[in-house]
């Protein structure tokens, strides 16, 4: 039986694997820049309501459902954050050693 070179699909796997990998580190920087946006909101959000007169209600109220949602996006954007940097820690490890690993059977079947 002629041998099969597992050689190209090995390393269309590791291919994978880094793609997947610089994927979820963009979705972490972007998730970091929308927490950045989202806490600016909620700063300017913090800001009017400082300046607000007591007794206009409307306003007060309104800022309080703003700020409401925006603080939702915040804790949502946090638990992802925290979320995808322990996925990147793991997958980080854990491709370091599949790719040695891949290196070094590509190597023995050379």
């Amino acid at each position: 039986m002629e041998k099969f070179d597992l050689r190209p699909h090995m390393e269309t796997w590791k291919k994978g694997l880094q793609e997947e990998q610089t994927e979820r580190e963009r979705s972490l920087q972007d998730n970091k820049e929308m927490l950045e946006i989202y806490n600016a909101r909620l700063y300017c959000i913090r800001e009017v309501m400082g300046a607000i007169s007591e007794d206009d209600n409307d306003q007060l109220a309104e800022l309080l459902k703003m700020q409401a949602e925006v603080k939702e996006h915040v804790e949502d954007l946090t638990e992802e954050i925290e979320e995808l940097e322990k996925e990147i820690n793991i997958h980080a490890r854990l491709n370091l050693r599949l790719f040695v690993t891949i290196d070094e059977n590509s190597k023995q079947t050379n």
